[in-house]
């Protein structure tokens, strides 16, 4: 099997050292860990750079997931296409509102096969959730294809 490479997070930091351990600092003197400023701060500039009304920060990514899926009224009796290689979590969100993760199978790439995710289409599928993972993407367009060819999200 192939080296997969990861996103070189030490670098990252190394790069941007000086700013990362400032806004630590201040985070940290000021005990400012959850809904403070910073979060609305978050919202309304992720938000204005999205061109939209609202933007949502949560903990974690299954808190979004669950959002998102409640958001477009996906439940018991949905089916949502979700990729074999994921974390729990990505099938965790689709369980904790009621509707049933179906897993597709990967591609060579490790990211989600847009042809066997395409197998797993019932009348009972609503969405397809493909998981971007370690930097990489899967191939969107034809993921999105797939989602128009039967109108699901």
């Amino acid at each position: 099997m192939p080296d997969i490479p990861f996103f070189n997070y030490p670098a990252i930091y190394k790069r941007y050292e000086a700013e990362f351990d400032a806004i630590f600092k201040d985070v940290c003197s000021r005990g400012a860990y959850i809904l403070q400023r910073d979060l609305e701060e978050f919202e309304t500039d992720l938000a204005r750079f999205l061109n939209v009304r609202h933007a949502l920060g949560v903990a974690d990514g299954t808190n979004a997931m669950v959002i998102g899926l409640k958001a477009h009224d996906i439940g018991p009796g949905d089916e949502v296409i979700i990729a074999s290689h994921t974390y729990i979590a990505t099938a965790a969100a689709v369980h904790m509102v009621g509707a049933t993760p179906v897993f597709a199978d990967i591609g060579e790439d490790y990211m989600m096969s847009a042809a066997d995710a395409t197998k797993r289409v019932t009348p009972k599928t609503r969405a397809i959730m493909p998981t971007q993972l370690n930097g990489r993407c899967c191939n969107m367009d034809e993921i999105q294809a797939l989602a128009d060819a039967h109108g699901l999200l």
